[in-house]
């Protein structure tokens, strides 16, 4: 159970992020901010972007390995 709980907050902190960088993307699009300040957002956006997804994608390697999402298993 810890893995899914694990996955729910990763990803939670996933969406906060993207909307946060939508919100940069919008003023960036408006005009409000220029050109080097939302390159260093996005950049800092991607990175952790990057880095919670490979957090994710291990945790469901270990889930799979572990039979977690095994249709079958009894738990």
């Amino acid at each position: 159970m810890k893995l899914f709980s694990d996955v729910l907050s990763i990803q939670e902190v996933r969406n906060e992020a993207s909307d946060e960088m939508n919100g940069w993307t919008r003023l960036f699009e408006e005009g409000k901010i220029r050109p080097g300040k939302y390159r260093e957002k996005y950049h800092k956006w991607q990175t952790d972007e990057n880095t919670l997804r490979n957090r994710v994608t291990l945790i469901y390697d270990v889930g799979y390995a572990a039979g977690c999402f095994d249709e079958n298993k009894v738990w």
